[in-house]
């Protein structure tokens, strides 16, 4: 349930010892995503799965854990190395997410039909509509917390040390006031931080301001116009205030320097606060994250994007699979079955986990995070995470109260608007290039807005964003008739 930013890490896969070089031909073959290691009990696991897939749909199953950094993007995929070892040991996915392979994918439309009605009828046609690639499905979202607005976790007790009236924190500019405030009276504490360091402030707000990747909002005169993102005024604005705080020492020093995330601050006891996600439980996991409590506000409200749509992971069945339909029943499974999911979860009842009389569950005992046979930290990329059991200390309305969320979030206005790129891709590769040179030390507060930022403009202008934004534009007319 972690929100991941975009960055480019390298994947190591980790196959256990029991696993058959090749599956048998009739058992299904799907990963299991692992945060940092491969569960012990993970044998225990696959033989259970199997069993309960062999019972209800009447196949066998084998689970290929595979491991990834936690640090890694929902979106990032395993390199073609690594997939080619899976290839040579004779692994090859039946169903699997879009973390491991892109582009391979059966098409789902007749299979669903036929064997996934569950899944349409709880996934929606409106959402569906939104994975198809020229009016065809081939991936199935996740139903998970996908959702989360842009928000500040802040330390509970400098909070309430100071006073803090949270509902006047609405703007930036009010958050610039309450550090005004703190820091005057802890000189020795940093204010604010990215919700890791290696990265600015706000990719979680430009996700839900920028219309179309990777520069292009909409006018807020007019929003049948688009704009280049980066030299509104509101962008301006708000970056000159960052290098304020930079300059006014409220930013951790050498900030990119370091890889480390803003909790680890916090919990040593430098940090004060740092922009996060906001959505259902962010406080639990933040205060466990920094061993303290904290609270979160939330800065915008919910908006679900093309961003929010692919955070998650995708989940298809491969083109190679012998068995699709077996593997649509299988897929069923995943989205609607609650004792497949939380074996996947959380392994196995009264041996890795107990139920509490309040709903929520914790370890047997006698058992610790560090002795228990199997976590699943990564559950969140399973197709169906609303049917997990709820983690003692998190609210046990938890899932419900993420539906909520969800289902109150409007949905953007260009969330269906996917612009052929065909005609500009040098010049988009290009304006990647200088955003990524420019935009995070712009947006952490490390690089002077009145030096930098009409740098960049006059980068961007010579690859050809103005040619970019007119295309785009055209485009954008078309498809808003």
């Amino acid at each position: 349930m972690k929100f991941y930013t975009a960055a480019v890490l390298t994947f190591c896969l980790l196959l256990f010892p029991s696993v058959s070089a090749k599956a048998s031909e009739n058992a299904l073959t799907m990963p299991v995503l692992y945060a940092t290691e491969i569960p012990r009990d993970i044998d225990l696991i696959s033989d259970a799965v199997s069993q309960l897939a062999q019972r209800k749909i009447g196949v066998s199953v084998e689970l290929i854990p595979v491991l990834y950094s936690t640090a890694a993007s929902s979106q990032d995929q395993l390199r073609q190395s690594e997939l080619e070892l899976l290839e040579k040991q004779g692994i090859v996915f039946d169903i699997l997410p879009s973390l491991i392979q892109d582009g391979t994918f059966l098409p789902l439309d007749d299979l669903l039909e036929t064997g996934g009605r569950d899944i349409i009828d709880l996934i929606g046609e409106k959402r569906l509509d939104l994975m198809r690639e020229n009016g065809v499905l081939y991936e199935l979202p996740s139903v998970s917390d996908y959702l989360s607005s842009f928000g500040l976790t802040m330390r509970r007790d400098i909070v309430e040390k100071y006073h803090i009236d949270l509902s006047s924190l609405q703007t930036l500019e009010d958050i610039d006031q309450m550090f005004a405030r703190i820091s005057s009276g802890e000189p020795d504490l940093y204010m604010v931080s990215g919700y890791r360091t290696k990265m600015g402030f706000v990719s979680r707000l430009k996700a839900m301001q920028i219309a179309v990747e990777p520069f292009c909002s909409r006018s807020s005169q007019n929003p049948d116009l688009l704009e280049n993102y980066y030299a509104t005024e509101e962008y301006e604005q708000m970056v000159s205030l960052f290098y304020q705080w930079n300059q006014a020492g409220y930013i951790p020093e050498h900030l990119f320097l370091q890889s480390i995330e803003a909790s680890s601050l916090v919990k040593g006891g430098v940090l004060f606060s740092y922009f996060s996600p906001y959505k259902p439980s962010i406080e639990y996991e933040e205060t466990l994250s920094c061993s303290q409590e904290m609270i979160s506000i939330p800065l915008t409200d919910p908006l679900i994007t093309s961003a929010s749509i692919d955070i998650t992971a995708h989940w298809g069945i491969n083109s190679t699979c012998q068995n699709p339909e077996k593997a649509m029943e299988l897929l069923n499974l995943l989205y609607t079955d609650e004792e497949l999911i939380n074996l996947l979860s959380y392994g196995i009842e009264n041996r890795h986990y107990t139920l509490q009389e309040d709903g929520t569950i914790d370890y047997p005992a006698g058992v610790t995070a560090d002795s228990c046979g199997y976590q699943n930290t990564q559950s969140w990329l399973l197709p169906n995470q609303y049917l997990s059991l709820v983690w003692s200390g998190n609210d046990p309305d938890l899932w419900e109260k993420v539906k909520v969320y969800n289902t109150s979030a409007a949905y953007s206005d260009t969330i269906a608007f996917s612009p052929d790129t065909s005609s500009y891709e040098s010049e988009l590769a290009n304006i990647n290039v200088i955003l990524n040179t420019y935009t995070n030390g712009l947006e952490s507060g490390q690089l002077d807005p009145s030096v930098y930022l009409p740098r960049m403009l006059a980068e961007l202008e010579e690859a050809g964003s103005q040619k970019v934004l007119q295309e785009i534009q055209k485009q954008f007319d078309d498809w808003n008739i």
